[in-house]
């Protein structure tokens, strides 16, 4: 349970991090991350599905990339010399 809660204070970090998307209040809950703030009152199902769906998708592109970092963040902290490992050949004398 511990791991959740430390990933998910990661992921909100970065959540908020990010330029905010117009439209939506970001509150992050136990089960949420935060809210569209529309004046639905009077408004058709069209009108709402309108405006709502370009804030789904941004909302959607940012929480995919904060997912991202989170996850890069991670596996860089554990093999941090991952990289140079792979990058230099084991028989390298220098010459790279």
């Amino acid at each position: 349970m511990a791991q959740y809660y430390q990933r998910r204070d990661e992921f909100i970090r970065e959540f908020t991090a990010l330029e905010p998307v117009p439209g939506f209040k970001i509150s992050p809950g136990t089960v949420q991350v935060g809210k569209a703030v529309y004046d639905f009152d009077g408004k058709t199902p069209e009108e709402v599905a309108a405006w709502l769906a370009p804030v789904i998708d941004e909302v959607a592109c940012n929480v995919n990339l904060a997912l991202f970092k989170v996850d890069v963040s991670r596996r860089l902290a554990v093999a941090p010399n991952l990289l140079i490992a792979e990058r230099v050949p084991p028989d390298a004398k220098g010459d790279y």
